[in-house]
């Protein structure tokens, strides 16, 4: 997470705080921060949290610092740009990467029903999933997380 750090500065606030009002480890913030560990979902929403009450700032700003522009895109209904994206396909690892999340997080996405995917010819019948369906999907979990779009 490139914006950790950044948003630690940003409030005058030590790995340990952070621990403690996130309930995660230190040593797991800290290789948040320093790049060895992606973050899972349950890990980004207390984290967003935290800083979007410091801050005074939307939770999808504090996503945009945290993950970058792209991830934060696909919590919203259209790109940055103001235009709808073109439709495009992408694998379960583009789609993990898309939204920031583990290639576990979307297989078990698919599974209980909350993604749905599109099959492509092949012998390995491989899954794709359209932007706009990560997008949706994307926005759902937030609003099931309590997390307003704006």
């Amino acid at each position: 997470m490139r914006g950790l750090r950044e948003l630690r500065g940003m409030v005058g606030m030590t790995i340990a705080e952070l621990a403690r009002v996130t309930g995660l480890s230190r040593s797991y913030l800290w290789r948040l921060e320093r790049g060895e560990r992606k973050p899972g979902v349950k890990a980004v929403f207390p984290i967003m949290r935290v800083f979007s009450e410091r801050l005074g700032i939307p939770e999808t700003a504090v996503l945009e610092i945290l993950m970058g522009k792209r991830v934060a895109e696909a919590f919203s209904y259209k790109s940055l740009s103001g235009r709808e994206p073109a439709p495009r396909y992408l694998t379960v690892d583009q789609a993990a990467r898309y939204l920031g999340v583990s290639r576990s997080y979307i297989k078990n996405a698919v599974r209980s029903g909350l993604l749905r995917p599109r099959p492509v010819p092949g012998p390995r019948g491989q899954m794709v999933f359209s932007i706009e369906e990560l997008q949706s999907f994307a926005k759902r979990h937030l609003e099931n997380a309590g997390v307003t779009a704006e």
